[in-house]
């Protein structure tokens, strides 16, 4: 079953590192789902890859709760 990779820049490249990937410098989004979705890890275990893109998402919402509330505090 293939996985939607509706994710942000930087959460594509956190899932990619934890992929093991090589990520291009100048890599753009696209980029960066079709360097995952040709990867061997994509193809071989999907529910690996699920894991790592619900930890992007999950890291992601923490730091955006982080940032309201230090800016909460700030005010």
């Amino acid at each position: 079953m293939a996985l939607k990779l509706n994710l942000k820049k930087d959460e594509l490249i956190s899932v990619a590192v934890e992929m093991g990937l090589v990520i291009p410098s100048k890599a753009k989004i696209i980029d960066l789902k079709k360097l995952i979705e040709s990867s061997a890890v994509y193809k071989n275990d999907i529910e690996f890859v699920r894991s790592l893109v619900e930890n992007a998402l999950e890291k992601s919402k923490q730091e955006a709760e982080k940032n309201e509330r230090e800016a909460e505090n700030f005010n």
